[in-house]
C-alpha cells in the first residue's frame, strides 16, 4: 500500500509539470509515462545544450578586444608609398601585422584609428608633405604637414565601418625632398615614439 501510494504521488507530481498523459489523472501505463518522460528529459537537455553554446558564443563576441599601438623604432626618410610601423607595443586580437605593416580587421565592426607623425620642417619647400589612412584602396584619412623650420606633431584620427578581412594601413603620399625623415623614436618625457599608428574595435556587428 505504501508503495502504491508513493507511485501515486510521483505520477500526480511529474504529470503536472509536463504534457504526458492526462494532467488531472494518471492515465498512462507505467512504461508508456516513463517513456514519456524520458524523450521530455531528453528534448530539454538538447535544448540547454543549444542555450549554454549560444551563451558561449555571445560572450566570446562580447568580450571579445581588438586593439593595437605601434611605433616607428627609427626615424625613416619618407618614400612614397606603404609606411610600416616596425615596432609593435599592443596587438590584441592579432589584428596588426609588423611585417605588412598593415591590420586586417578580425570581425564586422566599428574601429577607431589614429595616425601620429612627427618630423623636422624644412623652411621651405615644393609641396605639403601628406600621408593617407587607407582601407583597402579607400582613402578615409588625410594628414599633412607644411614647412615652418621646427619640429611638429601632427594627428589625424578617423571612425570607419569595417567588414572581417578588410585592410587598413597608412601611406605616404606626398613627400617633398625638403622633408628629410619621419621621427622615430623619443626622449621626451612620456612619449617614447614620436610616430605612430594605432587603432581599436569601437562596436562589434553581431552576425544572426
Amino acid at each position: 500500500m505504501a508503495l502504491y501510494f508513493s507511485l501515486l504521488a510521483f505520477c500526480i507530481v511529474t504529470v503536472a509539470g509536463s504534457t504526458c498523459g492526462d494532467r488531472n489523472s494518471c492515465s498512462l501505463e507505467l512504461f508508456e509515462y516513463e517513456n514519456c518522460v524520458k524523450t521530455q528529459h531528453t528534448a530539454m537537455e538538447v535544448r540547454l545544450h543549444s542555450l549554454e553554446t549560444e551563451m558561449k558564443k555571445i560572450h566570446k563576441e562580447t568580450s571579445l578586444v581588438v586593439s593595437f599601438f605601434c611605433g616607428l623604432s627609427a626615424s625613416v626618410t619618407p618614400v612614397l608609398g606603404h609606411l610600416k610601423f616596425d615596432n609593435v607595443m599592443l596587438n590584441k586580437g592579432d589584428g596588426y601585422n609588423r611585417t605588412t605593416g598593415v591590420f586586417t580587421a578580425p570581425v564586422d565592426g566599428v574601429y577607431s584609428f589614429t595616425l601620429t607623425i612627427s618630423l623636422p620642417q624644412p623652411e621651405k619647400a615644393t609641396d605639403y608633405f601628406q600621408m593617407y589612412i587607407k582601407k583597402n584602396k579607400e582613402t578615409i584619412g588625410y594628414l599633412f604637414i607644411d614647412w615652418g623650420g621646427k619640429w611638429t606633431k601632427r594627428s589625424e584620427s578617423v571612425l570607419v565601418e569595417l567588414q572581417k578581412g578588410d585592410l587598413v594601413h597608412t601611406m605616404v603620399a606626398i613627400a617633398p625632398a625638403e622633408f628629410t625623415q619621419i621621427g622615430g623614436n623619443s626622449t621626451y618625457p612620456g612619449t617614447l615614439y614620436s610616430s605612430h599608428f594605432a587603432g581599436f574595435l569601437i562596436q562589434h556587428k553581431h552576425q544572426h
